[in-house]
């Protein structure tokens, strides 16, 4: 039975994250542990060696106990190897997690710890939970049932990190939610910076005589969009006559940059024999 057991190491990895071979460290771990029902490892650098030097390490113990097949891991956050401790124990404390796959190129979420919610009666016991619907995944909406009570969560963190990544990341449940939210998902792109000077929002040549709205709008936001000023001059033989016969004004609307109100310039008729709208964002 594993709670008779003793522990049985399988691998010991420090700097995985950083490119170390899996098990650099078995060696170390199992002349530590095996045979104990409960060991407490230390890892420092100074004993174990520095695989990667310049690099932030972590360090993942996996073991078995005994007879039992199931393989139980404990992970420390980068830098481990400054002092941080692991336990492995016969039969497994609650902190510890089952081993999972990661997805394909070992990008997805690893679950190091989640701490607190003391106030529910967790202490520590819900971090296998998490690490079993989390890790390998790229993102993780982890919801606590409903005979959890909101308020208890206030305290409640989580901490994991990303493949390969040298840094952990730490997540708090928000007030009043019941869900942790996980992620390794690659972030979104800045969204370009709006355009600079003149960005014509319309432009009209003989809307008082029936003309459409906006006829000649790409004619003239080619001429002067990204300008700071742009004295605009109406040529109907460059935009044509919508209705001849009828003296045409000529209306203008614009933007400046990063300001979102509308600036309106109209020139009476008839506005085409070469007459100028002053655009400008000066």
């Amino acid at each position: 039975m594993i709670a008779s057991a003793q522990v049985t190491v399988v691998a010991g990895s420090y700097g995985e994250n950083c490119g170390a071979p899996r098990g650099n460290k078995t060696g170390h771990l199992a002349e530590f542990c095996n045979g104990a029902r409960r060991c407490a490892y230390r890892i420092d650098h100074q004993v174990i060696g520095d695989p990667v030097i310049g690099c932030g390490k972590n360090y993942l113990a996996e073991w078995r106990c005994e007879a039992s097949g199931k393989i139980f891991r404990a992970a420390a956050a980068p830098e481990a190897g400054f002092g941080s401790v692991l336990t492995l124990s016969c039969p497994p404390e609650l902190q510890q997690a089952p081993v999972l796959p990661l997805q394909a190129g070992g990008e997805g979420i690893t679950v190091i710890q989640v701490t607190g919610g003391s106030r529910c009666g967790f202490s520590g016991a819900q971090t296998a939970p998490l690490a079993k619907a989390c890790n390998g995944r790229t993102r993780c909406d982890f919801e606590f049932g409903p005979e959890v009570d909101a308020t208890c969560l206030n305290d409640l963190s989580a901490r994991w990190h990303c493949g390969r990544e040298a840094r952990s990341s730490l997540v708090l449940v928000p007030p009043g939610a019941k869900t942790l939210t996980l992620s390794c998902e690659a972030p979104r792109p800045a969204p370009p910076p709006p355009p600079e000077g003149v960005q014509i929002v319309s432009a009209t040549y003989g809307g008082n005589c029936g003309a459409p709205a906006g006829n000649v709008s790409a004619v003239v936001a080619a001429s002067c969009n990204g300008k700071a000023a742009c004295p605009y001059v109406v040529d109907w033989q460059r935009l044509g006559d919508p209705a001849w016969g009828c003296g045409k004004d000529f209306v203008v609307a614009w933007r400046c940059s990063f300001s979102a109100k509308v600036a309106t310039v109209r020139v009476p008729g008839e506005a085409g024999f070469k007459k100028t709208a002053l655009v400008s964002c000066q």
